[in-house]
């Protein structure tokens, strides 16, 4: 059986593909614009007709797409001086965490813990990033359904938790690419997936391939092998990857998932494992933490995830620690003084206060600085281009989410393409989607929104 995200059931994947072309079709035609899907074979249109902007490298990011049901640029998104201020100044709340597994089956151990930081002896000597690298381990391991593995997290420590609060699942990946695109700025052309299941808007992040591989040149840079060298994994979690969690907050008057990788958890010294210094925002953080904990601890150590879906493509084991989020970092490394600012943005959309950047020279560190940025980052947020930038995000999360609303199958694409000229006004087109693709399993649909 499968489920289409309007609700109907169908006895077949090829149904429902049908169905969800069938709606793509009717979309196209009632907007008049784009091209109609269902169009003759001996007139099929090409790949990248219509889209100057994309190389023959980006042909995968047209694929499965109908008629264009908007067009959005950065200059359209006109601000009314009505719209409240973007802050951060809310508390976030950790609505789950985990840890994939490195062999196997898709397996994550929840809540899992990000690798410690510690303190190496300098000058420390790394060798350049080689190998195989995870571009969206996630997308690797959960091809079809890459944010089905948060619902399998939160059932494990909340099972009473629903989305139906959340107005949009994102990865933040994703934010930063909608930041630079409301800034005006030019970037490389980028898709996202988009789906509406009730009112929350799931974006999901799309890649070309979810590895890629590093050679050992040095081109590849450092960072990878310098994160490797001065951070260990908590116990129990040696043979885990990747500290993974979601994060709910407020985007404006948008209420917000947002699911980022953590590099480090870095300890100051302040009691509790968590940083203090922060006032009530420490202490509500580590409070939640608590409360995380204290949801593992009615389960048992190593137990398997209990589920009777029958289109479950994973499993959940309770074990690790956990990770305060007053205690996540970013690791950076580089060979010459760099300005923080093109950093800030992945810091402000993950609420991660410390930056621990590493100096070298030809992958030789002599130094190892650590930043508490907390006050940098509200006064980066309070900067004028930025707070304009993050209220038209909110404008235009907004439009992708009533334009989604606007078709029958409530599956879209949205593709960036950056100008061909240049030019940093272009736009972000959102098509319907062919491709049958939905966003989760019906059970787990079912599951975590109401009807």
């Amino acid at each position: 059986m499968s489920t289409c995200v309007c609700g109907r059931v169908f006895g077949s994947d090829a149904a429902l593909q049908q169905h969800q072309r069938d709606n793509a079709r009717l979309i196209c035609s009632s907007a008049g614009v784009g091209t109609k899907l269902g169009a003759p074979k001996s007139s099929p249109q090409r790949p990248l007709e219509g889209f100057k902007g994309l190389t023959s490298r980006d042909k995968w990011m047209v694929r499965g797409i109908g008629g264009q049901v908007r067009s959005i640029s950065s200059a359209s998104l006109q601000l009314s001086g009505l719209e409240a201020p973007v802050s951060s100044s809310g508390h976030p709340h950790v609505i789950c965490s985990y840890n994939w597994v490195n062999q196997g089956p898709p397996t994550v151990y929840v809540p899992g813990g990000a690798p410690v930081y510690k303190e190496v002896t300098l000058p420390l000597k790394v060798q350049p990033d080689s190998g195989i690298r995870y571009v969206d381990q996630n997308a690797s391991r959960l091809p079809k359904y890459p944010f089905e593995v948060v619902f399998h997290a939160v059932e494990r420590l909340d099972p009473t938790f629903r989305f139906d609060p959340i107005d949009v699942l994102v990865n933040r990946n994703s934010l930063r690419k909608f930041f630079d695109f409301c800034m005006g700025r030019t970037q490389d052309s980028f898709r996202v997936n988009l789906f509406l299941v009730n009112n929350t808007l799931i974006i999901e992040r799309c890649v070309k391939s979810p590895k890629e591989y590093l050679n050992s040149s040095g081109g590849s840079g450092f960072g990878h092998n310098f994160e490797r060298a001065t951070t260990q994994l908590p116990t129990g979690l040696s043979d885990s990857s990747a500290h993974h969690r979601v994060l709910r907050y407020k985007l404006g008057g948008l209420e917000c998932a947002v699911r980022f990788e953590v590099d480090a958890s870095f300890d100051d010294g302040y009691s509790g494992g968590a940083p203090g210094g922060g006032g009530s925002q420490d202490a509500f953080q580590e409070d939640t933490f608590k409360s995380l904990q204290a949801s593992l601890s009615s389960l048992t150590l190593g137990k398997t995830a209990d589920t009777s879906a029958s289109d479950a493509s994973m499993t959940a084991i309770s074990r690790g620690p956990g990770t305060p989020q007053a205690c996540v970092a970013e690791l950076k490394s580089q060979s010459s003084p760099k300005s923080r600012t093109k950093a800030m943005p992945q810091l402000w959309f993950g609420r991660t206060r410390y930056l621990i950047t590493g100096y070298h020279n030809g992958g030789i560190f002599d130094r190892v600085k650590v930043d508490d940025l907390r006050e940098q980052l509200v006064d980066w947020e309070n900067k004028e281009a930025h707070q304009i930038a993050l209220r038209k995000m909110v404008v235009l999360l907004s439009r992708l989410r009533d334009a989604v609303g606007m078709t029958a199958g409530k599956a879209c694409v949205a593709i960036y393409e950056k100008d061909a000229k240049g030019a940093k006004d272009s736009a972000l087109r959102v098509f319907v989607s062919t491709s049958g693709k939905g966003p989760l399993p019906a059970s787990v649909i079912a599951k975590f929104w109401e009807h």
